[in-house]
C-alpha cells in the first residue's frame, strides 16, 4: 500500500537477500547503522516460515546498498551500488529463548567489507535512538521496504513483490490493545499503522526501518517484526523497539568507526 520512494531517499536502507537453496531465495529489509553493521530483524535469520528452527550461515545472506529498482541496473550508481556479503550474524542473545517467540526479534549484520560515507550520499546510517522509547508515542514514523504490494496473503503473487524501494506513513500507536493476539506482545514491542487508508508493512519488508524525523534527522525507532496470522497487512504491524537494544548495539559494534 506504499508509493515509490525517491531514489536513494533513505541512504541507510538495504536489501537482504536469504539464499535457502537452489532457486528458492527471501527478501527482508534492514539499516545501515554504521561503517560495518546492518540492523534488522533476526527471524530474517532463520530459514523456513516458522522461526527459531534453521539458522542462515552468513555465506547464505548478502546486502545490496544504494539499490532502488531491484530489477534494474539503470538507476544503479557506478561503484556505490553493490551487493556485499556478510561475514557474521549476532543475533540478540535472548531471541527463540523465551515464552514469546517473537521477543528480541533483532539481529545485526557484520559487513565483510567497510562501507565508506564520504562524498558518497547514496550511502548512509541512520541514527539510534535514545533509550527511553516513551517520547515517540503518537508520532508519524515512516516505513520501507519491497515487500509485498497486495493487502492480503492468499492474493499475493511472486509478481506483487515491489520491485522498486516503496514507502508509507503510519502512526506509532499508543499501545498494541486492538492487536489480535495479545499474548504475542511484549514490552519489547510496539504497534504502528495507518488504520483510515489501511497501509503497513508485509512480508518481505521484515527487519526493515519505521523512522521519525526529528529535527531534520532521522531516527531508527523500530523495525519491522511480524503482522496478524494470515497476512493481513491493512492497518496496524508489530515492530520491535530499538531503545531497549541500544546497548546491546553500541557492545556487540565496537569495531565499527561510526
Amino acid at each position: 500500500g506504499g508509493v515509490e520512494a525517491l531514489k536513494h531517499k533513505y541512504p541507510w536502507q538495504v536489501l537482504i537477500q536469504i539464499y535457502f537453496s537452489v532457486g528458492r531465495t527471501g527478501r527482508c529489509g534492514g539499516s545501515i547503522i554504521n561503517d560495518r553493521y546492518v540492523l534488522t530483524a533476526a527471524h530474517c535469520t532463520y530459514k523456513g516460515d516458522k522461526p527459531c528452527t534453521i539458522k542462515v550461515e552468513p555465506e547464505d545472506m548478502s546486502v545490496t546498498v544504494a539499490e532502488h529498482n531491484i530489477n534494474s541496473i539503470s538507476d544503479d550508481v557506478r561503484g556505490v551500488t553493490d551487493r556485499i556479503d556478510i561475514s557474521e550474524i549476532k543475533r540478540h542473545y535472548s531471541y527463540c529463548k523465551g515464552a514469546v517467540e517473537m521477543d528480541n526479534d533483532i539481529a545485526l549484520l557484520r559487513l565483510k567489507e567497510v562501507l565508506v560515507f564520504v562524498d558518497v550520499p547514496e550511502i548512509g546510517y541512520v541514527c539510534l535512538p535514545n533509550e527511553s522509547w516513551e517520547s515517540y508515542k503518537g508520532d508519524v514514523g515512516i516505513i520501507s521496504g519491497w515487500g509485498y504490494k497486495e493487502e492480503f496473503y492468499h492474493e499475493r503473487e511472486d509478481e506483487d513483490l515491489a520491485l522498486t524501494l516503496q514507502e508509507v506513513s503510519v502512526r506509532i500507536h499508543e499501545n498494541c490493545d486492538n492487536y489480535p493476539i495479545q499474548e504475542d506482545i511484549t514490552p519489547n514491542m510496539f504497534c504502528a499503522g495507518d488504520e483510515i487508508n489501511l497501509k503497513d508493512a508485509c512480508q518481505g519488508d521484515s527487519g526493515g526501518p519505521l523512522v521519525v524525523e526529528r529535527m531534520g534527522q532521522y531516527l531508527l525507532v523500530g523495525t519491522v517484526s511480524f503482522g496478524p496470522d494470515g497476512g493481513n497487512c491493512t492497518g496496524e504491524g508489530v515492530y520491535t523497539k530499538i531503545s531497549p537494544y541500544v546497548q546491546w548495539i553500541r557492545e556487540n559494534t565496537l569495531d565499527a568507526d561510526c
